[in-house]
């Protein structure tokens, strides 16, 4: 096998974008990769995964469609509003992003 490129990843390599190369000694892929290293090539850096935007952050603070609902039963026995302060808080949290259309 021909190493063209080598990319950084999470538990390991990505060797010529297609092959996941594990670190582990005893792996035949690993030693070349090792090798190729020492050869005096560079890695690629790890790709950065993108900033999450309001609206993921948002949908992911939210309660969940059952603990909603459970909210608004007892708010209507209750007389209370906990549905409603919960989502203003995640609303507040995360606010809209204006932009320039």
């Amino acid at each position: 096998m021909e190493i063209t490129n080598v990319k950084l990843m999470e538990s390991g390599y990505l060797v010529n974008g297609n092959m996941s190369v594990p670190e582990a000694e005893g792996n035949r892929h690993y030693q070349m990769v090792q090798e190729w290293l020492a050869e005096g090539n560079e890695l690629e850096p790890a790709d950065i995964p993108p900033e999450p935007t309001y609206a993921e952050l948002r949908a992911e603070a939210y309660p969940s469609i059952q603990e909603q609902l459970d909210m608004l039963y007892w708010d209507k026995v209750n007389g209370t509003n906990q549905w409603q302060q919960s989502i203003t808080t995640v609303k507040a949290s995360y606010p809209k992003e204006v932009t320039n259309a």
